[in-house]
C-alpha cells in the first residue's frame, strides 16, 4: 500500500492460479524479483493506477437501508454532494477498502469533495463502521506518508444517532473540514470521540456546529497529525457537552 514508482508493461502471462506474471520496461526499486509467482511465500503485488477510475460523482441521490455501505469509493476526483443518506448497515460513505483487509490495494481517493449532504444514522447496525469513514482501515504504518491527496468536507449535516463517532478520517494529505454540523439527540452506545482525525496533514478546520446529547471529553480527537492550532477555528459546542474543542493524543 505504497507507491513504488512508475513503469510501462512490456508483456504479461497468466499463471495457473489466476495471477499474472508481468514484465515491465525498467527497474523499480522495491519490487522483489527473486520471488517466483508460483508457490512463493510472498510476492510483490503491482497495480496499474492508470487503469482505475479517473472520476466519479454521486449527486442528488437518496440511500436508505443498505445492508452495507451507502457508497464506497476509491476513485480519484470524486464528488459526493446534495445526497440524503438514512440508516445503512455500514457507513453512509466510505473512501477506502471494502474488506478491511489491513492492506491498501489499487487507487487512492485523491481530490475528494463531500459537500451539502444530510446523513442520518439513528441506530447503525455495524459495530466496526462509522457514519463517515475516510480511508480508515488501511494497514498504514506510522512512518508511511498520508495516502489520500486532498479531501474537502464542507456544509454537511451528520446525525450519528447512537454511534459515538460520526467521522473517522485517516491518512489524508491535505484535509479541509469546513462548516459542518455533527449532532446526536439520543444516548450513545458508549461515550467516545465524535470526530477522530489520525495520521493526516490538516489544512483547515473552520466552522463546526457540535450538538451531542451525551457528554464527551472533546468534540475532536487528533492523533499523529501535522496541523497548526491557529487553523482550528469557529467551533460552536451548542450542547455544551464537550469539555474541550479538541484533544491531541
Amino acid at each position: 500500500h505504497r507507491i513504488l514508482g512508475s513503469a510501462f508493461v512490456k508483456a504479461f502471462s497468466k499463471n495457473s492460479d489466476g495471477s499474472f506474471h508481468v514484465t515491465i520496461d525498467r527497474h523499480v526499486e522495491g519490487i522483489d524479483t527473486s520471488r517466483m509467482p508460483s508457490g512463493a511465500d510472498s510476492r510483490t503485488v503491482v497495480f496499474n493506477n492508470e487503469c482505475t477510475n479517473k472520476e466519479s460523482a454521486i449527486v442528488n441521490s437518496k440511500f436508505a437501508y443498505s445492508r452495507r455501505y451507502a457508497w464506497i469509493t476509491k476513485s480519484k476526483n470524486s464528488l459526493f454532494a446534495y445526497n440524503y443518506v438514512y440508516e445503512n448497515g455500514g457507513s453512509a460513505i466510505a473512501a477506502g477498502d471494502e474488506r478491511r483487509a489491513q492492506k491498501w490495494e489499487g487507487s487512492f481517493a485523491n481530490a475528494f469533495t463531500m459537500s451539502n449532504n444530510l446523513i442520518v444514522a439513528p441506530d447503525l447496525v455495524s459495530t466496526v463502521d462509522y457514519p463517515v469513514q475516510i480511508q480508515w482501515q488501511t494497514g498504514r504504518m506510522n512512518d508511511e506518508p498520508a495516502l489520500i491527496d486532498g479531501f474537502l468536507m464542507e456544509n454537511n449535516v451528520i446525525d450519528s444517532g447512537r454511534m459515538d463517532t460520526a467521522l473517522k478520517a485517516n491518512a489524508i494529505d491535505g484535509f479541509y473540514l469546513l462548516n459542518n454540523k455533527f449532532m446526536s439527540t439520543v444516548d450513545l452506545k458508549r461515550a467516545g470521540a465524535p470526530i477522530v482525525i489520525k495520521n493526516s496533514r490538516i489544512e483547515k478546520i473552520d466552522g463546526i456546529e457540535y450538538d451531542f446529547k451525551q457528554p464527551v471529553d472533546a468534540a475532536i480527537n487528533i492523533s499523529a497529525c501535522d496541523y497548526d492550532p491557529e487553523d482550528i477555528t469557529n467551533i460552536d459546542i451548542v450542547s455544551k457537552n464537550a469539555e474541550n474543542v479538541y484533544l491531541e493524543y
